[in-house]
């Protein structure tokens, strides 16, 4: 479905989310310049219906995607080397993700995005920076949770109600940090 979108005209440039060298693996961010922001990457609830049917913000239970970080600029402080996954919600309401955050390339901070801002929830120690990140919305008890490589990141978190529509969201540092994509899924009920 991606490959067929105008990033224009979806709130990115091609510079900060396209395709890679390899195929099925699309680079996002910029290696240099860029705010200090966040680039981020949402598929709106327009093209989300036209691939999926009507109302398909509604209908989204998890979104996932393999990420890696692929080059950073070392003039960066640990705490500006980060990337990751959300859902945000139609409404307004918070967003629930998760980041991971890259102090060096043998450990990875991991933290919950919720209601309650972003918290810390678990350091690892890795061979490299990379990952399967998930988030899954239970509608049955408003909340949702988050995962890294199959693991349960934190408690799950107060989350929308089954009727609010969700944005499945990428996003990475702007400015100075690039990461690899793939396998980005979003999976309805």
């Amino acid at each position: 479905m991606i490959q067929r979108l105008a990033p224009e005209s979806l709130g990115w440039t091609a510079d900060q989310f396209g395709p890679g060298p390899d195929t099925g693996v699309w680079r996002l961010g910029s290696g240099a310049g860029g705010t200090g922001s966040e680039i981020q990457v949402i598929l709106d609830g327009v093209t989300l219906d036209a691939a999926y049917g009507n109302s398909a913000p509604a209908r989204i239970r998890r979104v996932e995607a393999q990420v890696s970080l692929s080059t950073y600029d070392p003039q960066l402080s640990p705490d500006q080397i980060y990337f990751g996954l959300m859902l945000v919600p139609a409404d307004g309401s918070a967003p629930v993700g998760i980041k991971i955050q890259a102090p060096t390339l043998t450990q990875i901070n991991i933290y919950q995005r919720g209601p309650e801002g972003e918290q810390l929830i678990a350091q690892r120690a890795v061979n490299a920076v990379l990952g399967r990140l998930r988030v899954i919305r239970d509608p049955n008890t408003a909340t949702a949770a988050v995962f890294f490589n199959d693991e349960q990141i934190g408690p799950s978190i107060p989350f929308v109600h089954a009727d609010v529509p969700v944005l499945p969201v990428l996003f990475v540092r702007d400015g100075g940090v690039v990461v690899s994509v793939n396998n980005w899924r979003v999976q309805l009920r």
